[in-house]
């Protein structure tokens, strides 16, 4: 089909007549002009009067687009089917529509950057996008640029009545209860709120969630708050061979939904194979949910997070993984780059979550009540989360204030697998993986197993340290969290744990290799634990020498095994232990009281190349305090 093109004077009214008689399959909208109010007549006609199957052809060029409730002054925005939007562009209630770009991706749907408005009244107080797709399926937006003016719009707190800035909700799009999209080659740059924004509200029974939505190769650039969020009742999501860089105050990618008990949180979501650059050094991605139901079948897999070319010394490195309120969560074959300011995987309230395969590494130097707190690589957590925020402050009769218990609950982080992965800490007296009440119990494979987990040690803590704060390789603990005075669980506290499994891992340059804490109460056991075929090598040399293996209790004597049943087998200690015939005796360190069976493991050459363990006893010669290769550090 040959391109038309019209000229500026009555474009306006001949481009209306013009569309009415053109072919179904294909249009080819006519250029934009100087004003605002125009382009958008302009175009949202041709969207409401497009047939299903029609593809719209955007004009070359940048087409600046008014809000929609500047073009009738005082009345609310509305499509033909009645849906109310905020938007420049809206396209609501319609089917198997196409927007494209022009030929070599040149056309621009910018948002007007000086609207009319007055001063403490700016056009953009109340929330306003560029474009909204609502109650839609089988739409498709590809080749061409969306514009939200970000850089060119007002920042002072003086815009807008009660002294505020302008609206932090301003989407390039904004996808809400709409099924079937697709954005392919777009670029969607400089939203004052975020890049995409993808929801569905739960008052629309026809269309309840925004589904099957295909994200691919398309660049997010200097949005503000985020370049995708994805919001309540979202789901078959896949965000695949994108670029994100510069995105501000908020994530590149940012799940975590709010909502009640009746919305579902993200599901079914694929993130692979994008490239996420970060200018300011903090958290990238989010994957979960907030105060909606549980996030549920995340894959992110194929990623790459790293600073931005823009970056400097001062803002960091690159960025961060958080996971949140989630299931079934798969973290695997990506390159993340941590930063100053988070951890490099971060999770709570998860079940299920497999970290497999990833080269990542960690800059993390924060400060905790202006202390340096050691952090890990990657650090799975238990939640303490208090139930009633107000609490201890109600009256009684008697005139007095009535102090009752505030009530807490324990969310434990069951059945997780990190496995196969080079993690790699930057930061001396830091750890390599943290694991806090976890149980990693569960069908297949499951622990910390196969991994290299090494220490640089080349940058220095924020702040100076006590020499007693140890560089450990995984950190293991269990127990029961304190509470404040007068605090009480809602439910018993999980005093047994099923399996902890770290084997087959290679420990380079920590203070300790592995270190397996018991704290809070007697009582806490773990049913089944196995410590096979590691390696330990390092050159630090803390006071009572380096430990590969540190079995640790804090509860008070007369002490109980609470590892009921400990295999330590087979394990190879290099550098730091090569100091006899035997593995010395901080190889293997554990408190009295506490028996193992398998044979420990056996020395290796500092230099040279992998040994091979040769067992010496079977898993029924248990062990005592006191003999070889056994020590009691307990006071």
């Amino acid at each position: 089909m040959e391109r038309q093109y019209w000229t500026t004077g009555s474009w306006f009214v001949a481009a209306l007549l013009w569309f009415s008689c053109v072919s179904v399959a294909a249009t080819v909208m006519p250029p934009c002009g100087s004003d605002p109010k125009a382009n958008t007549r302009l175009l949202q006609n041709a969207i409401d009067q497009a047939p299903a199957g029609s593809t719209l052809e955007l004009p070359p060029g940048v087409c600046v687009l008014a809000k929609c409730d500047d073009i009738v002054p005082g009345q609310r925005c509305s499509g033909p089917a009645g849906l109310l939007h905020a938007s420049a562009l809206h396209i609501g209630n319609k089917s198997d529509l196409t927007l494209a770009g022009a030929e070599g991706s040149t056309s621009v749907l910018k948002l007007d950057p000086h609207p009319p408005g007055s001063p403490g009244q700016h056009a953009y107080c109340k929330e306003t996008h560029v474009l909204s797709i609502h109650l839609s399926r089988s739409i498709t937006l590809r080749d061409f640029t969306i514009d939200g003016s970000d850089g060119e719009l007002p920042e002072d707190a003086t815009q807008c009545p009660g002294s505020k800035r302008i609206a932090e909700r301003m989407f390039d799009v904004y996808v809400v209860n709409a099924t079937n999209v697709t954005i392919d080659r777009m670029k969607l740059t400089k939203a004052h709120g975020d890049g995409l924004y993808l929801i569905a509200l739960s008052n629309w029974p026809t269309m309840p969630f925004t589904e099957n939505i295909a994200v691919t190769n398309t660049e997010f650039l200097a949005n503000v708050r985020a370049g995708i969020t994805v919001q309540r009742n979202v789901g078959k999501v896949s965000i695949v061979g994108n670029y994100f860089r510069n995105s501000g105050s908020d994530q590149d990618l940012d799940m975590e939904p709010s909502g009640g008990p009746e919305d579902r949180g993200p599901y079914d979501v694929v993130v692979d194979n994008n490239v996420f650059e970060r200018l300011q050094p903090k958290i990238t991605v989010t994957l979960g949910s907030k105060s909606a139901q549980r996030a549920r079948g995340i894959r992110f897999t194929n990623n790459t997070i790293q600073a931005s070319p823009l970056a400097t010394p001062q803002t960091g490195q690159g960025g961060c993984v958080s996971v949140y309120t989630a299931e079934q969560i798969t973290i695997a074959h990506n390159k993340i780059i941590g930063a100053q300011s988070c951890v490099t995987i971060w999770a709570q309230k998860v079940t299920d979550l497999v970290v497999e395969q990833n080269h990542l590494e960690s800059f993390a130097n924060m400060l905790d009540g202006g202390d340096f707190r050691p952090q890990a690589v990657i650090d799975v957590s238990a939640r303490v989360v208090q139930q009633v925020q107000q609490c201890g402050q109600l009256p009684c009769k008697c005139g007095k204030l009535h102090q009752p218990p505030c009530v807490y609950v324990i969310h434990y982080p069951d059945r997780i697998t990190v496995r196969g992965n080079t993690i790699i800490q930057h930061v001396r007296n830091s750890l390599g993986v943290l694991l806090k009440y976890v149980d990693a119990s569960g069908a297949g494979p499951s622990g910390v197993t196969d991994n290299v987990i090494e220490a640089t040690n080349k940058i220095a803590p924020v702040k100076a340290v006590d020499p007693s704060v140890r560089a450990m390789g995984i950190d293991v603990q269990f127990g029961v969290p304190p509470l404040s005075k007068g605090g009480v669980f809602k439910e018993e506290p999980r005093k047994k744990f099923q399996k902890l499994s770290i084997s087959g891992n290679q420990f380079r340059q920590f203070a300790d290799g592995i270190r397996i804490l018991r704290t809070g109460k007697v009582g806490v056991k773990v049913k089944s634990t196995v410590l096979t075929s590691n390696r330990f090598d390092t050159d630090l040399t803390p006071p009572d020498g380096p430990h590969g293996i540190a079995i640790e209790d804090n509860v008070q004597a007369p002490h109980k095994p609470f590892l009921m049943a400990l295999r330590v087998e087979n394990n190879k200690f290099g550098c730091g232990f090569s100091t006899g015939p035997t593995p010395p005796s901080q190889a293997f360190v554990l408190p009295s009281g506490q028996t193992y069976t398998g044979n420990i493991g056996k020395l290796c050459p500092c230099q040279g190349p992998e040994c091979e363990v040769e067992r010496q006893g079977g898993d029924e010669n248990t062990r005592q305090p006191g003999e070889a290769g056994v020590r009691d550090e307990r006071p």
